[in-house]
């Protein structure tokens, strides 16, 4: 009789250190999983945030330096007693493209170009030499009437598979 209560007590001792039961494994794994891949996805999507903000902060510079090109333009053409429309009408009612760096102004034939990137003096423009940006820049201009115009830029770019856009309208009037 006393060894069939030892036999039972080392069967039970047995039975207890045999080590974790499958879904015990499982519920481990899936608990590590979830501490690793928590924080990873917490990152990836702060990191696609900045680099959506990034393109943003772009595109409005983008955007703000286009018609500050046209609101040069007028006001040059003023102080040198031309039409204060000079240089800028043949874009209205068309799509147009500015070129800053390289003071041109040109229409666009069907779609305008994306503008090209010079990574050494971070300009934005349309020189070839250039490396390709994500952004294109589509100027368009409207004759309100013989004293004002409106100036619509708009900045498109590509975000993932998204194309986003971001745009400004401002109206400009002959000052003199």
């Amino acid at each position: 009789m006393y060894s069939s209560i030892i036999k039972n007590k080392t069967d039970t001792n047995n039975d207890r250190n045999r080590g974790f039961t499958l879904v015990e494994t499982l519920i481990a794994i899936t608990i590590l999983i979830s501490a690793v891949v928590g924080p990873m996805v917490v990152v990836q999507k702060s990191l696609s945030s900045a680099n959506f903000s990034k393109s943003q902060i772009i595109s409005f510079h983008l955007a703000g330096e286009a018609i500050e090109y046209i609101r040069n333009k007028r006001d040059e053409n003023t102080l040198s007693g031309v039409s204060w429309t000079n240089g800028l009408s043949e874009c209205v009612g068309k799509k147009c493209a500015v070129d800053v760096v390289n003071d041109t102004i040109s229409q666009c034939s069907e779609n305008c170009p994306n503008l090209q990137f010079d990574s050494a003096n971070g300009f934005y423009g349309y020189d070839s030499n250039w490396g390709n940006s994500i952004f294109n820049r589509v100027v368009e201009i409207k004759s309100i009437s013989e004293e004002e115009l409106s100036v619509l830029v708009t900045i498109f770019w590509k975000n993932g598979v998204f194309t986003k856009e971001f745009s400004v309208r401002e109206n400009l009037f002959n000052w003199q």
